[in-house]
């Protein structure tokens, strides 16, 4: 299956797109970036009535964009993801298995991405995407959306009320559009607290001192946990 890859970055982040394309070149993935809508430009963006904070439009004009630029080119899958994700290894390969049993499930948006722990309410073994009559977006990190539901969602984002994946909950109901998950999903870095968020401004010193210190904690889990499978492995070494 023919996928268009779209990465979402705001080009303030100079070291998030170096972590992206590091990324992107390990798994051999040619990605367009979408890095227009600059809050500096706020002015110029007319989105009708609205609760976001201008940080908030700018993100979802992004994958306003997203949509356009796949309808223009009659891709037939799109996957968005945002520049705060961390692909896991063979993401290529993983995709590809995903999207065979969304095509499977006549699926319109597959969520990729979890965040607040949202999950299946029961998975099965060898089976990676379900689908359920309750299913809504998982945040809007990464995502897969075929052209047929593209071109049924971009008319209802001329106007952008809330937060994108907020609205996106209510447009896919209007429509009847069926939502899929990936289990277990990919976590964005910004909700582990491993990277500041940009939507939140939380830049100050302490905050990114405890970014530091999470991050540390998991590192030193992951290597105790080497440890013992070494030792148990290895006993008396």
């Amino acid at each position: 299956m023919s996928v268009q890859f779209f990465c979402l970055h705001h080009p303030d982040l100079r070291t998030r797109k170096r972590r992206m394309l590091k990324q992107f070149a390990r798994q051999s993935m040619d990605v367009e970036w979408i890095e227009g809508f600059h809050p500096r430009d706020s002015a110029a963006w007319d989105v009708g009535p609205t609760e976001c904070s201008t940080l908030e439009l700018s993100v979802a004009l992004k994958h306003r964009e997203a949509f356009q630029r796949q309808v223009s080119r009659a891709a037939k899958v799109a996957v968005v993801l945002e520049d705060d994700v961390e692909l896991p290894d063979g993401f290529p390969a993983l995709l590809e298995g995903w999207l065979a049993e969304f095509d499977s499930l006549h699926g319109d948006l597959l969520m990729i991405g979890t965040c607040f722990d949202i999950h299946a309410p029961e998975t099965v073994p060898g089976r990676s995407v379900y689908c359920g009559p309750g299913f809504r977006t998982r945040c809007a990190h990464a995502y897969a959306v075929t052209l047929k539901a593209s071109e049924a969602i971009l008319p209802r984002l001329d106007e952008i009320p809330e937060a994108i994946d907020h609205y996106l909950n209510k447009v896919v109901a209007d429509l009847g559009l069926r939502i899929c998950y990936v289990e277990p999903g990919i976590e964005q870095l910004t909700h582990r607290r491993e990277l500041v968020s940009a939507i939140q401004l939380r830049r100050r010193r302490t905050y990114r001192l405890q970014v530091l210190k999470r991050r540390t904690k998991r590192e030193l889990r992951l290597l105790a946990g080497a440890a013992r499978r070494f030792a148990r492995r290895f006993p008396g070494a």
